[in-house]
């Protein structure tokens, strides 16, 4: 029997985010802050992401927190970039489902 109140936690508190205008910009962080795009993309998922614009940010804090943020081995950091070009390429010439989350 399958369980269907489950969510994606990522995609459901992705969508709050963006409801409340909280969303970390990743096109913006890619070239102004690219470590911090860097620990945002292949470093564990935490809510300090969301501290970096909109009410109540605290930038500063929230980036001190992913200087301190392990990432993954270089192996599945790209195998995920892969991943994640990948699906951009795809949605852009017309595959809509391939769409990747905030990219």
């Amino acid at each position: 029997k399958r369980v269907k109140c489950l969510v994606d936690f990522q995609l459901y508190t992705d969508d709050l985010a963006e409801q409340m205008g909280i969303l970390p910009p990743l096109g913006k962080l890619f070239f102004s802050k690219p470590k911090v795009w860097y620990k945002l993309m292949f470093s564990a998922f935490t809510m300090h992401q969301y501290r970096l614009q909109g009410p109540y940010a605290n930038p500063k804090v929230a980036e001190a927190v992913y200087e301190k943020q392990p990432v993954g081995d270089f192996l599945e950091c790209s195998i995920t970039a892969a991943f994640l070009v990948t699906s951009k390429i795809l949605s852009l010439i017309g595959f809509s489902d391939f769409t990747p989350n905030n990219f």
